[in-house]
């Protein structure tokens, strides 16, 4: 059985990236490696980068803006102001260019995020396992963990492709995914043409806030992603039946709420003298994911962070207003005490043919006795003439 491993898709965060020297470095980044953009929208709506070097898609850039003092929870503890994601997809695709492409400029990325000190975090990790010479309906895909999961295995789960099997339901919140398709089918509906039989099984690790808090050096890191790639199990059998037994045996065992599916079924698999595809880290899937992992992230997040300058409302303007006021020993003058001179400067104006009735105003007398002597226009609010 031949097969291989690869990170297909890498998703990063960078935070704090309009910090005056995190902005010079990534736009230096998209200056050496020649990338252009341009802006359009996702499935969902949402707004992004398209990034390109020589016309090929190497990644989509989402910016979140400035959020002065507050991230997306609304609290200043995290010393968060503004994201940039990088989601770097396609990365096998057995086109030699564009894989190269793209790679080169996610580990250029990750080795200058890395030098500088800037905080980041891998969201996402889209972790291939390639079975070749295969056929899509004689492979079995299983997670061994989850009890009282069921799934109609002989039917795709909502999948533009019928060679596309997703273990679980979609789900917007991030969480453990996998999902076995035919890679030689879907390439070939890019034109991106292949060869024939191979199966991809992929697990798609997004690992949650939760699970990075526990989490404290790289080494920690891979084997939190191992932990995860240990809760599948994938069988390439020697016919469709075969498979169709195992699925069955499958389903039987989570009506039954059987324990320790694992073990169970790979002793099924050496029964039926097939074969399991390891989803153990190869040294390269090791290499990069040590490179996408940040050590002391929060003391690189709060050497990026900086005093918010207060944007002033205009109930604050005022509040301002008034204390310089009182500092100055100049009393500010009310709305109503304004068009209480607003109808005594039409009064006075001859060509106004008729004079506001100012009898429903009633100003103070020291209001008046300031009019009088000229002091009520000293204070710097009082524009009106």
């Amino acid at each position: 059985m031949n097969t291989t491993q690869s990170i297909d898709t890498l998703s990063i965060t960078i935070y704090n990236p309009y910090y005056e020297l995190n902005d010079i470095i990534i736009n230096q980044w998209y200056s050496d490696n020649l990338i252009t953009q341009y802006t359009t929208k996702d499935k969902q709506g949402h707004s992004y980068k398209q990034l390109q070097i020589n016309g090929i898609d190497i990644a989509r850039a989402y910016h979140r803006p400035n959020i002065v003092g507050f991230n997306q929870h609304q609290t200043k503890a995290d010393y968060i102001q503004g994201t940039l994601s990088f989601n770097f997809a396609g990365l096998k695709s057995y086109n030699d260019n564009s894989d190269n492409l793209r790679l080169k400029a996610l580990t250029t990325l990750l080795h200058i995020l890395q030098d500088n000190n800037i905080a980041f975090k891998s969201k996402r990790e889209d972790i291939a396992n390639d079975i070749h010479n295969s056929n899509y309906d004689n492979i079995v895909a299983l997670r061994t963990n989850k009890q009282g999961y069921k799934h109609p295995f002989n039917k795709p789960s909502k999948s533009e492709y019928s060679t596309t099997f997703y273990l679980e339901q979609y789900s917007p919140e991030p969480s453990l995914k996998a999902l076995l398709y035919d890679k030689t089918v879907k390439e070939k509906s890019k034109k991106n043409i292949i060869e024939s039989g191979i199966i991809r099984a992929e697990i798609s690790i997004r690992t949650t806030q939760k699970q990075y808090s526990k989490i404290r050096t790289k080494e920690q890191y891979i084997k939190h992603v191992q932990n995860q790639m240990n809760k599948y199990l994938f069988i390439e059998c020697n016919t469709a039946q075969e498979a169709n037994e195992l699925k069955n045996a499958y389903e039987l065992a989570i009506d039954n709420n059987t324990k320790n599916l694992s073990a169970l079924f790979t002793d099924k698999a050496n029964e039926l003298n097939t074969k399991i595809i390891s989803t153990t880290l190869t040294e390269q899937t090791k290499e990069l994911l040590s490179l996408s992992y940040c050590e002391n992230f929060n003391d690189k997040l709060k050497a990026t962070y900086t005093e918010p300058e207060i944007n002033l409302s205009s109930a604050n303007k005022k509040r301002k207003e008034r204390k310089q006021a009182s500092a100055q020993n100049l009393k500010p003058i009310s709305k109503q005490q304004r068009l209480f001179i607003t109808a005594l400067k039409k009064r006075w104006d001859t060509s106004e043919p008729k004079a506001p009735k100012p009898t429903k105003i009633k100003p103070s007398l020291a209001l008046l006795k300031s009019f009088k002597n000229g002091s009520i226009f000293q204070h710097p609010s009082n524009t009106l003439f």
